[in-house]
């Protein structure tokens, strides 16, 4: 017989890269527990569970906005 893993629960306030949990919120169509977290940019996200403990959640998208602006700057020049 396999042995599942119990993860410890969520706790409100719990950070997870740059999201930080506020609330509960209704699960997803699949039936996976979501929550209500806020991103450090300000904006608010509904995230499954799964997706903040594996790491394939980690911002609302600013971090890729972020990384993808420092990859395409040259040389200290503004994107444009």
């Amino acid at each position: 017989m396999a042995t599942r893993i119990i993860h410890p629960p969520l706790q409100i306030g719990q950070v997870f890269d740059r999201f930080t949990i506020l609330r509960s919120a209704p699960p997803a169509k699949g039936g996976s527990r979501k929550w209500h977290c806020q991103c450090e940019c300000g904006t608010t996200r509904d995230v499954r569970e799964y997706d903040l403990r594996k790491g394939k959640s980690r911002s609302c998208g600013c971090l890729r906005r972020e990384t993808t602006t420092k990859s395409k700057t040259i040389h200290g020049m503004a994107s444009e």
